[in-house]
């Protein structure tokens, strides 16, 4: 691999660093629209660095280029137990609201009978 492609390697894995960050931040503000594009922006650097290495003959990647990509990848690892804990809670309160929708069914409701004119025995 060339100094260029190293760069652009550098480069793509910065931005992909900074777009990490943010999808933190995004993700403990709830602010679920802006983690869906920055993930599709993640996936489109992921493409690019993909199609880099894949054109290149295996070549021994470089420090600064392994370390970004540790710290990238626990970074990943740290989203990833951050939104199984949101998929987790999420499926707790579905749980609660399927128990107390089915214990409501159990209830018996009668309904209000109207007033009888004609008794039966008159």
């Amino acid at each position: 691999m060339g100094t260029d492609h190293q760069k652009i390697v550098l480069s793509l894995l910065k931005k992909w660093q900074s777009l990490i960050q943010e999808q933190g931040t995004s993700l403990s503000e709830g602010d679920m629209e802006k983690f869906e594009r920055l993930t599709r922006d993640t996936a489109v650097i992921q493409a690019r660095l993909d199609d880099i290495f894949s054109r290149q003959k295996p070549a021994k990647l470089n420090k600064e280029t392994i370390d970004l990509l540790r710290e990238i990848g626990s970074r990943h690892a740290e989203l990833l137990e951050e939104l199984k804990r949101g998929v987790d809670e999420i499926s707790n309160t579905l749980g609660d609201l399927r128990r107390t929708k089915t214990s409501l069914k159990g209830y018996r409701q009668t309904k209000a009978t109207g007033p009888r004119f004609m008794n039966e025995i008159t």
